[in-house]
């Protein structure tokens, strides 16, 4: 009977996991206000319009460079969260709400996720959008990297 309790109560805990895992993601791309962010383009950086309700939190590590005037982290175009600033002088870099940031060809080590460039992202829209189809299809990628600290 002890075995039996147990294993109900392991699967409710994991089946809660999964339902928070599930909702969370879900939230992901949506803007405080509960309206669709804008996203916006500065040379080859992407960057969303206002900050998401919820940031996915899979690993993003790479390089970041700059590919057909594509920002990509390995091989995928990145879109950056808002309030993150392109700097064109040098090799080109980002600065990141928080104000720390990353040069064009160093490594980044953060959160983020990995969105289908039509149907992944919500709030990736206008120009930003359009951007993001053209670095996909010029790089022969399948979606898009979103990328915070």
């Amino acid at each position: 009977m002890r075995l039996g309790r147990w294993v109900l109560v392991v699967g409710t805990a994991l089946l809660l996991v999964v339902l928070a895992g599930v909702w969370g993601f879900g939230l992901a791309g949506r803007d405080r206000s509960g309206t669709p962010a804008v996203a916006t383009v500065d040379g080859p950086m992407i960057t969303l319009a206002r900050e998401l309700e919820v940031y996915p939190t899979a690993g993003v590590r790479g390089v970041l460079l700059d590919t057909d005037g594509c920002l990509t982290i390995a091989g995928s175009p990145v879109v950056f969260v808002y309030g993150s600033v392109w700097d064109p002088s040098g090799r080109g870099s980002v600065t990141f709400p928080a104000g720390d940031g990353v040069a064009v060809g160093k490594r980044v080590d953060g959160g983020g996720g990995f969105f289908d460039v039509d149907a992944g992202l919500g709030g990736l829209e206008g120009d930003g959008l359009a951007a993001a189809r053209t670095c996909v299809e010029r790089l022969g990628g399948l979606g898009v990297v979103l990328y915070w600290q």
